[in-house]
């Protein structure tokens, strides 16, 4: 299932990195065209500047050439119009050396090759001649003398016949070559303009395809994640309507045989058979309800990641053998052969977890016997060449249609969901036999299946070290009563005080009742309280005490009693199965973790093993 926090927060953060991408992009190009832009902008101003220059130096030229002619083709009469023309053309020839200069000075600050072509020309050896003797023929005063007067005419003004020494043709050409330049420096500033259109389509190609189109792909990718979520969860809470309706069935079958014959234990007319059978049936059904409540436990444990498995040394021929004599009685039922062999050698002890494996074996052989009506089930075991050990169940069942395999595995769903199958169950088996496997260090797959000619499911798990290298080369099967010994010992607990708190008084009355059968001194406190004052009255040898209780709990009550018998032995007998709680308890005192239901014979024990810890 998808955390939509963390999708929202990788959205998110992608969001802003290309966000900040594209800005970045866009700054980048624009900074890159608006350079551009202003590059060929001050070219052009400076081709304005230096044409302005250029035009006030033609003027100025054109206009002392002009005062020359007027004053030397119609010299004045007077002495006072001779000084003010001559005055006319000393500032003039002035004006024109200032032009140059400050020409001169502003083309020092631009490095282009223009400016460095316009340099050259005015500061050409024999230009610059010209201009100092120019400035060697100029008065400091109003007087000028007219032989200097036609000296500038000859020399600076006038043109000589394909010479490009003389100041005007100078500027002419100065003029000419920036005009030149003008009309280039227009055409860049058009050619500018189309590349800006383009850097600009560019800018937006790029941060649509950098940045627009992973948005939109990601917005696109998310959506139909959420969207698959959803479809997920639907799918789930329908499976888990579907499994409660299912469980709900599992439970009220048993609870009514249950229910049923415990009244017909009431009537006083029933036979002795009867009876019997009666006690059987109900023993039948409450086991059957204690197994559902441990797959319910397991498959919460898995889902929440806290699944534990207890490994040691077993001895797999005889795991393999009490496995087949708990399960043949149900093949035979229905007259399936179950047979059990193996491929090659095996190692006769492994390092799992016992109960589990157990579990796993029982669970997949039970699902064959289930979908099958005849014919037969073979278990193989066998050591693969990865040195997994692996046990194939075949069956000649039903098979499983292709579309129902992907969901095979998941909790809470079955092949046959509809109210009309025509076989019980939880749908928790194979998707607990799965995470079982796994935990286990292997896996469960299908080998083959098809529907009508049954199917092979394949279990692989970690055996671990075989220290002892010892193998067994044939399996032999053989139906024992072993697993039944201890449960059938007889147990004296004479001379034993023992206290039972549960508020629960029945529960309490029938922990009392297989205490005294054994020959113990039992006393009932339905209160953590009660159960205090007691222990201080009384000389116990042994407490059983239950957790959850009104006013005060089992840890509570636990302290207190410690407090004022601390070598008393006291056992958390409660109906928290979890490891968690199984730790809780350790950990704070309790010398067991009795879970209930209990069998009655494994109180008993119980009792004896903590009475020898407490002497």
């Amino acid at each position: 299932m998808i955390d939509n926090r963390q999708l929202i927060k990788k959205t998110r953060n992608k969001f802003i990195f290309l966000t900040f991408l594209g800005l970045g992009l866009v700054l980048l190009i624009s900074g890159f065209g608006l350079t551009l832009h202003l590059t060929v902008i001050k070219k052009q101003e400076n081709i304005q500047t230096y044409l302005t220059y250029t035009s006030e130096l033609r003027k100025n030229v054109n206009q002392l050439g002009h005062l020359i002619e007027s004053f030397l083709s119609s010299p004045p009469t007077s002495l006072e119009v001779s000084n003010r023309k001559k005055k006319e053309i000393i500032d003039t020839a002035k004006s024109i050396q200032k032009v140059r200069y400050d020409f001169l000075h502003t083309l020092t600050f631009d490095e282009s090759s223009l400016s460095q072509r316009i340099i050259k020309i005015l500061n050409s050896k024999q230009l610059v001649k010209r201009f100092e003797e120019f400035e060697e023929a100029l008065p400091q005063d109003k007087n000028l003398e007219d032989r200097r007067i036609v000296f500038f005419k000859k020399e600076l003004i006038e043109i000589p016949s394909g010479a490009d020494e003389g100041i005007g043709r100078v500027i002419y050409n100065t003029s000419s070559l920036i005009l030149k330049e003008l009309n280039a420096s227009l055409s860049d500033l058009k050619t500018m303009g189309y590349v800006l259109v383009g850097l600009c389509i560019l800018q937006v190609l790029l941060v649509w395809v950098i940045v627009f189109r992973p948005l939109y792909t990601t917005v696109l990718e998310q959506h139909e994640r959420i969207n698959n979520s959803m479809i997920q969860v639907e799918e789930a809470s329908r499976a888990r309507t579907q499994f409660l309706a299912n469980i709900s069935h599992e439970i009220r079958t048993p609870m009514t045989a249950i229910l049923g014959y415990a009244d017909i234990l009431q009537n006083e007319n029933v036979s002795l058979q009867e009876r019997s059978d009666a006690v059987r049936i109900v023993n039948s059904n409450a086991h059957h309800l204690l197994s559902l409540l441990d797959d319910l436990l397991d498959i919460s444990k898995m889902e929440a990641l806290k699944f534990e498995v207890a490994k040691s040394h077993v001895d797999l021929s005889l795991l393999i053998n009490e496995v087949f004599s708990l399960i043949h009685i149900k093949a035979e039922e229905k007259n399936l052969e179950l047979s059990i062999s193996n491929r090659g050698n095996i190692p006769r002890s492994i390092y799992t977890d016992e109960k589990r494996l157990r579990q796993i074996l029982y669970n997949l052989i039970g699902n064959a016997i289930k979908f099958t009506s005849r014919g037969s089930i073979t278990l193989t075991a066998m050591l693969a060449k990865n040195q997994k050990l692996i046990f194939d169940i075949e069956d000649t069942g039903i098979g499983i249609p292709k579309e129902k395999i992907k969901s095979l595995f998941k909790p809470f769903e079955q092949v046959d969901s509809s109210s009309k199958r025509a076989r019980a169950g939880t749908g928790l088996g194979l998707a607990l036999s799965k995470g079982l496997a796994q935990a286990l260090g292997g896996d469960i797959e299908i080998l083959r299946t098809e529907p009508g000619k049954g199917s092979v499911f394949r279990l692989s798990i970690d055996p671990g070290p075989n220290p002892t290298q010892d193998y067994i080369s044939h399996f032999t099967t053989s139906i024992s009563e072993t697993q039944n010994t201890k449960s059938l010992q007889k147990v004296s607990l004479e001379g034993l005080k023992i206290l039972v708190v549960d508020d629960a008084k029945e529960n309490a009355r029938l922990f009392k009742g297989c205490l005294s059968r054994a020959g113990a001194e039992v006393t009932l406190a339905y209160r953590g309280q009660q159960a205090i004052e007691l222990v201080e009255k009384n000389d116990f040898n042994v407490v059983f005490l239950d957790l959850q209780m009104p006013e005060m709990d089992g840890y509570e009550a636990l302290e207190q009693i410690k407090k004022r018998r601390p070598q008393l032995a006291v056992a958390a007998l409660t109906g928290h199965a979890m490891e968690e709680e199984i730790r809780k308890t350790s950990q704070a005192g309790f010398r067991e973790h009795i879970t209930k239901p209990v069998e009655p014979n494994e109180l008993v024990l119980a009792a004896q093993r903590l009475s020898r810890a407490n002497v």
